[in-house]
């Protein structure tokens, strides 16, 4: 009997997630099925009870239920538990067990331009689930000197320090993201991670700062959407001169991690790599 993966999410129609793991499976001979399946979140907790514990060996979790998912396993893993959200569960012998590999894939993409560099004054857009995972992946790589989180709730970015205190620096702020302070923060910035899904496939005409020309070389610009790979907010800061990165690694690694944890084999992202960034040339918009 085949082993079956999910990735649930609301919506979830623009998830690459089932390409690329259906490649890798493929790819290595295994006899597994994973299929996206659109869970809306007031459904989510019944969903997980009478179909994904009893039916599913492993799946990921997309918008918006990174969090939620972390109060339905039955374990934490240290890298769910440290930032309070989970897009990977393993059931083994009837128990789910949460990790967060999007830490994985933001150290993958961030580490080669920062590795070696202190003092760094970074702003993170967002504080969901993804911004959660960019809170452990700066804390790991190291070399924050301040953090500046941009959100439109208040509350959720106090959700966000609530459970990620002892990962951010000592000069850490919540602005909101329409505020003199946050433009200014993001024009001093060295690093900026936008970590909200504006701008996603298919609604590429959005961005979190519309108004915001003020990117400068030196820069680093990072958006975690990799669908499209340049985003109107990446656009923009590429015109500027910024080093920009897209979400494809970030993308990518997460998914490796999570293959490792089911399979307990490595992915081959040499094969899966191709296929993906073919897709993505095919769809992009």
């Amino acid at each position: 009997m085949s082993d079956r993966y999910a990735i649930i999410g609301f919506p979830i129609s623009q998830s690459l997630s089932p390409l690329l793991h259906s490649t890798a499976f493929r790819a290595v001979g295994l006899d597994a099925t994973y299929e996206p399946i659109a869970v809306e979140p007031k459904e989510l907790d019944r969903f997980v009870a009478s179909t994904l514990r009893t039916s599913f060996d492993g799946w990921n979790v997309t918008l918006p239920h990174k969090q939620r998912m972390a109060e339905l396993v039955d374990v934490l893993d240290e890298s769910a538990r440290a930032v309070g959200a989970v897009n990977t569960v393993v059931r083994r012998d009837g128990r789910l067990t949460g990790y967060n590999t999007d830490v994985d894939g933001v150290i993958q993409t961030l580490q080669p331009h920062v590795q070696g560099r202190n003092n760094l004054h970074t702003v993170l857009i967002g504080a969901g689930g993804g911004a959660r995972a960019v809170v452990a992946g700066l804390h790991r790589i190291g070399g924050c000197a301040s953090l500046n989180i941009l959100v439109r709730t208040p509350t959720k970015g106090a959700s966000l320090l609530s459970s990620t205190g002892g990962l951010v620096p000592a000069r850490t702020n919540i602005l909101s993201i329409a505020s003199p302070e946050a433009f200014e923060a993001l024009s001093n910035a060295d690093v900026i991670v936008q970590s909200t899904p504006l701008g996603m496939h298919p609604k590429v005409d959005d961005s979190p700062v519309p108004g915001f020309d003020a990117f400068r070389p030196g820069q680093i610009v990072f958006d975690l959407i990799y669908r499209p790979r340049t985003t109107r907010f990446l656009s923009t800061a590429k015109a500027a001169g910024a080093t920009v990165l897209d979400g494809l690694t970030m993308f990518l690694y997460q998914g490796a991690a999570a293959f490792q944890l089911w399979t307990g084999r490595a992915m081959p992202l040499d094969a899966v790599r191709p296929v993906i960034e073919r897709e993505l040339s095919i769809t992009q918009v």
